[in-house]
């Protein structure tokens, strides 16, 4: 037979594919116990993690930064030398600036 042109899809042959599923209890059963025992581990541990954080952190003995201090402390007083000395207050809190990057960045 002759195939002849045409802008339509014809649909095709399809198969049917079957395949049987078995319902086995005891291995259902089995699989559940297995996966809410992994989840109580896993809770477990999340549990353990989480105690030996805070354990960690009381004994850990608080480390000051006075970087930040003396750094927000330089940003008033240019601040308030501005209304008092105009742009004077201002090149020496760049030039404070260019001195405390570099030694940052020297000491890290």
């Amino acid at each position: 037979m002759f195939k002849f042109f045409s802008l339509l899809k014809l649909p095709k042959h399809r198969q049917f594919d079957y395949q049987p599923r078995y319902y086995d209890e005891q291995k259902e059963e089995l699989e559940a116990r297995i996966k809410r025992r992994q989840s109580d581990n896993e809770n477990i541990r999340a549990e353990e993690r989480l105690r030996s954080g805070f354990r960690q952190r009381k004994t850990e003995k608080k480390k000051i930064d006075w970087g930040q201090s003396i750094f927000i402390l330089a940003f008033s007083m240019a601040f308030v030398g501005y209304f008092y000395f105009g742009n004077v207050a201002v090149w020496g809190l760049g030039i404070f600036l260019a001195v405390y990057i570099y030694v940052r960045r020297r000491l890290s």
